[in-house]
């Protein structure tokens, strides 16, 4: 038989495809060794992964006690349901993500002190999902003072130090809502004397999200003397479009809250 090229290029150009490996998919483990449960926050958890399609959630938790529903925008936001939708239930609910885009996660039960797990504990969260190799994926998050999170006695600058921090990773800075804020002071002057930017100028919902823009950035404390009293941080961020290896524009993304 009489293969013409073409046909042999097609047929070489095919087999080289099979061989290669396909990137392989990522299973995260629905809050970690902690699992679902309630009183965990998943959606700082969520933050700090990366989801692409073909990667797996697992939601493990004891069966009978919780459940697991992916709802739209209106349901994760009001924690509802319709009575037509059927939860997943079998404590160890395995969902691959097969499509781009915004998914939203519930827990629609209450627990054994009779508290709404969703309304109540927190068991609610939304990722974004990204084709495999988009660009436009985010840089990585850091919770600011990791498990204190924002407040008075921390030092911050020791927090930073050693970190590599990139242009396009996101500072995550947790508080009380109405007890502290979030600037960005002006320059290093007003960084060093505490000198906060216009009051609106400020964010101060207890989960600010920060995404770094710039090679260099202050944030200070708006709160009556809590810059002086240490909650002020420093971070200097690199570039990593001029890293060897990088490919591509990093497009950056507004965090939903």
């Amino acid at each position: 038989m009489t293969i013409n090229k073409p046909t042999i290029i097609i047929f070489i150009a095919t087999v080289a495809a099979l061989a290669i490996p396909a990137a392989s998919a990522t299973e995260h483990i629905v809050g970690g060794d902690k699992g679902w449960v309630f009183g965990f926050d998943y959606q700082t958890w969520a933050l700090q992964q990366h989801f692409y399609v073909g990667d797996k959630l697992i939601f493990n938790y004891p069966v009978g006690k919780y459940n697991v529903f992916e709802v739209g925008d209106a349901g994760w936001e009001d924690c509802y349901v319709s009575s037509k939708q059927k939860g997943l239930t079998s404590g160890h609910d395995v969902i691959t993500l097969e499509t781009p885009g915004n998914k939203f996660f519930i827990c629609k039960t209450k627990n054994d002190e009779g508290k709404w797990c969703c309304e109540e504990g927190s068991m609610k969260f939304y990722i974004t999902v990204f084709a495999p190799n988009d660009p436009a994926a985010p840089g990585k998050l850091y919770v600011v003072g990791d498990d204190k999170g924002w407040t008075l006695n921390v030092d911050y600058q020791a927090w930073a130090n050693g970190k590599k921090f990139n242009i396009g990773d996101q500072l995550l800075f947790k508080y009380p809502a109405g007890k502290h804020s979030v600037f960005q002071a002006i320059d290093e002057t007003s960084f060093k004397e505490c000198i906060p930017p216009n009051a609106d100028e400020g964010l101060s919902n207890g989960y600010d999200i920060v995404t770094l823009d710039a090679p260099d950035t202050w944030f200070i404390c708006g709160a009556p003397d809590h810059c002086k009293k240490g909650m002020k941080l420093f971070v200097h961020a690199s570039d990593p479009s001029k890293s060897p290896g990088f490919q591509g524009a990093r497009k950056l993304i507004p965090a939903k809250l």
